[in-house]
């Protein structure tokens, strides 16, 4: 079946102009996997999509790897927290903000030990936020999720593996939990892989961005959710900010639509569609 949810955000349009109405709210979990290719557009769509949760009052918090939502964060009035700030130890005036922006861009030269422990206190502050009001609904996103989950390098030392795991063991709490609480985790990904084919079973909305990418293997999704194969073709071909939509069992083929007065916020470069 296609997706169109009754109280759904216009998300764009299917191959044949209709829009696309998505609401992230109204199935088995809350949380969503944006998966594709450096350039694809996977930037772009999310903050379109984050852009209309919060105008239906959701709270957002973004941990973001590569200094990309400053601007975005800026221009909506939020709450931007450098890399090496103390605001990880949630402070009342950042507390009750409805979007902060935790910015580690500056981390990367970090030792691998360092980046975990830190990622692991963000994250932490991020659930502390989420879990304190279950009348709230409360998003977590963390863009380049593979960064995120990996570090600088695949080979760790003794001790940053242990602190790795502990992350990757407090993130897997974070996602699973997050229904409990009225919340939702939203990942940006341009690698797939084992960790990621995992994490899509809890997902019940994912985003694969067409343009095609040795690392952007998606063949366990796709029979997981048995993709027919005209879909499958479409995903080969590489149109940029076009994608495959996975909501539950559902699924539909769109095109990102920027409404003109969003374009000022999410700064699009030139895109096409169908």
């Amino acid at each position: 079946m296609s997706v169109n949810d009754m109280y759904g955000f216009p998300l764009g349009r299917n191959p044949y102009g209709r829009s696309v109405n998505l609401d992230t709210w109204c199935r088995s979990n809350n949380n969503m996997l944006v998966v594709g290719a450096v350039g694809s557009g996977k930037t772009v769509a999310m903050r379109h999509i984050l852009l209309q949760q919060l105008y239906r009052g959701a709270a957002i918090i973004l941990i973001d790897l590569n200094g990309d939502y400053k601007d975005f964060c800026k221009t909506l009035g939020g709450c931007w927290i450098d890399a090496d700030s103390d605001y990880v130890t949630c402070p009342p005036e950042v507390l009750s903000a409805q979007l902060v922006v935790f910015d580690l861009y500056d981390l990367h030269r970090a030792t691998d030990e360092f980046r975990f422990s830190h990622y692991s206190k963000v994250l932490s502050w991020a659930w502390k936020r989420m879990s304190a009001n279950s009348d709230e609904r409360v998003l977590i996103v963390i863009d380049d999720f593979y960064s995120f989950v990996l570090g600088s390098s695949r080979r760790h030392s003794r001790r940053s593996t242990e602190y790795h795991y502990e992350l990757l063991r407090q993130f897997a709490e974070v996602y699973r939990g997050a229904k409990y609480y009225n919340g939702g985790v939203y990942i940006v990904a341009s690698v797939m892989d084992d960790f990621i084919d995992e994490i899509a079973r809890e997902t019940s909305y994912l985003l694969l961005m067409a343009v095609g990418s040795r690392h952007c293997n998606y063949t366990t999704l796709l029979d997981m959710y048995y993709v027919d194969p005209p879909e499958r073709e479409f995903l080969s071909q590489g149109v940029k900010w076009t994608a495959l939509l996975i909501a539950g069992r559902d699924t539909q083929l769109v095109s990102i639509e920027i409404p003109e007065d969003e374009v000022a916020v999410i700064k699009p470069k030139k895109w096409r569609f169908f």
